[in-house]
């Protein structure tokens, strides 16, 4: 079976279409056209970042202030790989401002025209990287915490800090824009997107143990001493997207490579399983 076309795979949110009737009716459909134009190049920018290492792309949603860029790799591929995707999104917005400084003079595009599209080229990239999900600066963040953390810890530290930038800037919105009733409908969508992130923690966490299993990292390894009454959760728990695990289990030392662990964690349906209980014979 054929994958479905890029095309094919663009969404267009309903709030988009509100903004851009808001604009028509409002007399601001001309800079409504510009944000349209530049969304859609910022979008355009991760898809050929994630053509180019061969990503699964699943969906490309656009909105109003960006868009949401959807794969399957997300969490399964090397830091310098998703690091080159999300920032190619926002490296667009310079190429835009060449762009429209260049057009300067031409009979379709005037300095004054230069100077909207940059107030708004300039705007949606300062808001695109917000540490607020699932904009570009929450991923670059959580990519951070990857590196740092374990995989799993990370997902979490990560949302619930991300929950606390976004209370401080509704609370910022709710003081200084409290008439600007389209950042509060961008507030409310960026809710419903957290909350969604919140359910799907498991299925990223077993995606990113399945995505191990089947495309081991190169990363380097790190030794661990873990006691034999150490749970199977508490080891999958402690994996590091850039390291490589290996485990010795007390008291005899009893070697436990990341790949065995990761074929225990599909085949045990208790993770909460003690290793001498699992390994008993071993010790």
């Amino acid at each position: 079976m054929t994958e479905p076309s890029l095309l094919r795979k663009v969404k267009i949110h309903p709030l988009f279409w509100l903004v851009m009737g808001v604009g028509t009716v409002t007399g601001f459909f001309y800079e409504v056209l510009m944000v349209v134009a530049i969304v859609t190049v910022h979008e355009l920018g991760h898809v050929a970042a994630a053509h180019w290492f061969g990503w699964r792309i699943r969906r490309i949603e656009l909105l109003p202030f960006g868009g949401v860029f959807e794969t399957d790799e997300t969490g399964t591929k090397p830091f310098h790989e998703e690091l080159c995707v999300v920032l190619a999104g926002p490296a667009q917005h310079i190429g835009l401002f060449f762009c429209s400084f260049l057009m300067v003079g031409t009979p379709l595009w005037s300095a004054a025209d230069h100077a909207i599209f940059t107030y708004y080229n300039v705007a949606l990239l300062c808001f695109n990287l917000l540490p607020l999900w699932p904009l570009d600066g929450s991923r670059c963040y959580l990519l951070l915490l990857e590196w740092w953390l374990p995989y799993r810890k990370a997902l979490v530290v990560h949302l619930f800090t991300s929950a606390g930038f976004f209370i401080s800037f509704v609370l910022m919105t709710a003081v200084f824009f409290t008439h600007q009733l389209q950042l509060w409908a961008i507030l409310i969508f960026l809710s419903i997107m957290w909350w969604e992130r919140h359910k799907k923690i498991p299925y990223i966490f077993i995606r990113f143990l399945v995505g191990r299993l089947d495309k081991p990292p190169s990363a380097p390894i790190q030794f661990d001493i873990v006691d034999q009454n150490a749970t199977i959760r508490s080891l999958l728990y402690s994996l590091k997207k850039s390291k490589t695990h290996c485990y010795w289990i007390k008291p005899d030392r009893y070697k436990l490579e990341e790949k065995d662990l990761l074929d225990l964690s599909l085949r045990e349906h208790d993770w909460n399983r003690e290793l001498w209980k699992v390994f008993g014979p071993a010790f």
